[in-house]
This record gives C-alpha cells, structure tokens and sequence, in this order.
C-alpha cells in the first residue's frame, strides 16, 4: 500500500522588500561598526555581531536589508560599511548631514521609490495603498500591513512622510542600474582602490603566536599613516578572534595532556 504525498498549500509570495525599517536596519549598522568599525569582516562574524548563531532566515533577511538601504556592501566573502552608513554614524552630531544621508538610503529599496513618486505630489491612506499594493503588485494581502509598517516608518525617520501622510521633498535622486531593486548605487573608485602588492610588503608584519611552534600571525596595513580609528578596528578583531584562537590553544593542550 503506497503511502499517499501531502500536496503542498500554494503560497503566495510578495515583491522583496526590506524586512527592517530604515530606523532598525541603522542600528544594527552601529552594532558592526562598535565591533569593526570601517574594516571589512567575514559574514559569519558580523551575523554573531547581530546575535545571530547561524544563517538562518532571520539572518539573512537582516543582511538582505541592510544591503537593500546600501548600509552594507560585499567584498567578495566579506561585509563592510558603506560610507553613507559610516557617515551616519560618524557625523551624529550634524543632523543636516544625518538627514541628507538618510533621505537617500530610505528611497534605496526601489518599491519604496515607486510610491513616493507616485504619491509625493499629495497624499495617501493606508486603506489606498494596501488596495494597490495587492492589486498593482501582486502583494500578498497578510504582508501588506507589515511592509506599510515599514515604510511609513522608514519615510518618517528621513522626514520625508509627516503624520499626516504629506511628503516632502527627497532632495535625492536614485539611480538603479538594469532595474535591479536591490542594486546600490556605484561606490567611488577612490573608496575602494587596488593597492599594489609589492607596495603592500612595507607595511606587512609579522606577530609571533604562543599557539604552537612557528606560527605566526601576519598583519598588513594598505595605507599609512593610520587613523586613530584604524587602530580601534584592529583592537575589535583581537578582542574577537582573540578569543577563539584561546579556546583552540586550550583545546590543543588538553588533547596534549590525554596523550
């Protein structure tokens, strides 16, 4: 007797769109920078930054908002800041800056641009925009009120909704590239310039590790001289992986001392 397969229920899937809102997504761009400040850190570590223990949905769903805001960016395996998220957190104290920056990453998620355009000229309802978000895009209706949610939220924190569903000027515009909604805007060639490697031996050294015999840890630093910040970094990434290199040295010993 064949045991008959459960037919799976249809789901219907939404248009992505950022599962933070802008206000939530910044902190947790605080929470990578007080761990690496503007250095680069593999994925698995900056999702334990966030309290996260693996990659699962809620992770990445947290690493896919972060991106689509272009608060983060990828250099190959790794994640970095980018310089409008380094520049909200730097220049907290210029709320003029603040606020120019965060006017253009809340119009990054390209739904999010599409209804501002379409409405900046008047206002809107909830009630309005839930009907065209299930009509025009093909929204799943239990989604809807948690995606207004977070984008009257994300509006509102960049002062470009008021209260009483007016909007105000961006003062930016966004340029995606191929209609790509998730595509951040190029970063400026002089951000992420190729360093020579032969340039780079100079200022390359070598730290001798009590591990085990001959093991040797190899700092390299791409410019100098270095910022006060660039030190700071440095010390997050020995406070962090300091740790972990410990439990292995214990581990070894403790193996040494069965044997």
């Amino acid at each position: 007797m064949t045991q008959q397969k459960k037919s799976r229920k249809p789901y219907h899937r939404s248009p992505n769109y950022p599962g933070l809102a802008l206000p939530e997504a910044v902190e947790r761009a605080k929470t990578i920078y007080e761990h690496i400040g503007k250095a680069s850190s593999p994925k698995k570590a900056v999702l334990e930054f966030l309290g996260y223990s693996s990659e699962n949905g809620a992770a990445l769903r947290t690493l896919s908002a972060l991106k689509t805001f272009d608060l983060i960016s990828y250099e190959e395996k790794n994640i970095v800041l980018t310089k409008s998220a380094c520049n909200i957190i730097i220049y907290s104290h210029d709320q003029a800056k603040v606020l120019k920056e965060l006017k253009k990453l809340a119009l990054m998620p390209r739904i999010f641009n599409d209804i501002y355009n379409k409405y900046k000229s008047g206002t809107f309802s909830d009630i309005a925009l839930k009907a065209e978000l299930i009509d025009a895009y093909n929204f799943n209706p239990k989604k809807v009120a948690g995606f207004i949610k977070n984008f009257k939220a994300t509006l509102k924190h960049a002062e470009i909704l008021s209260d009483d569903g007016s909007f105000s000027d961006a003062d930016e515009t966004t340029d995606y590239e191929d209609n790509d909604p998730t595509q951040s805007p190029p970063i400026e060639q002089k951000e992420r310039e190729t360093i020579d490697m032969v340039s780079l031996k100079k200022y390359s050294y070598d730290i001798p590790l009590d591990i085990m015999e001959g093991t040797n840890a190899n700092i390299t630093f791409s410019k100098m001289p270095l910022q006060e910040e660039d030190l700071e970094a440095v010390k997050h990434w020995i406070d962090y992986y300091g740790k972990k290199l410990l439990q292995k040295k214990q581990v070894n010993s403790d193996k040494v001392q069965e044997d």
